[in-house]
């Protein structure tokens, strides 16, 4: 998506499940570009969703997968990236991911599907 397609002041790149880890994606992006920090969401094998942020999304999904990650991942594995944007700062970064977790469900289904008219629709919180 281009940057500012969801929120002014960060980019977002929506992915298709297991998207870092299929060699055959065609995408140039792996989620790592130095001096750029990521937020992220995880989908578990039990379904549930875990935001968190990172300077490699790619490297951080191994990380979870190999129990070495979130202690809420490590319970949950193996974890796929669903969905993860580019923010300019770790700071930056961090808030967003604490937005996100206190989205509901629906709203970070929504976002990982890019429906922006049913984010639109959920919960006021940005």
């Amino acid at each position: 998506m281009p940057a500012g397609s969801l929120m002014a002041g960060h980019s977002a790149r929506r992915v298709r499940e297991n998207a870092l880890s299929d060699q055959s994606s065609g995408s140039k992006s792996k989620g790592t570009h130095p001096g750029t920090y990521f937020v992220y969401i995880l989908r578990c094998a039990d379904g549930t969703l875990y935001a968190g942020s990172t300077i490699d999304v790619q490297g951080r999904e191994l990380t979870h997968n190999a129990g070495r990650g979130a202690k809420y991942t490590a319970a949950h594995w193996p974890v796929r990236v669903v969905y993860f944007e580019a923010h300019d700062s770790r700071s930056a970064a961090q808030k967003r991911e604490a937005r996100l977790k206190r989205w509901t469900r629906a709203k970070k289904e929504a976002l990982i599907a890019g429906d922006r008219a049913l984010l639109k629709t959920r919960s006021p919180s940005s």
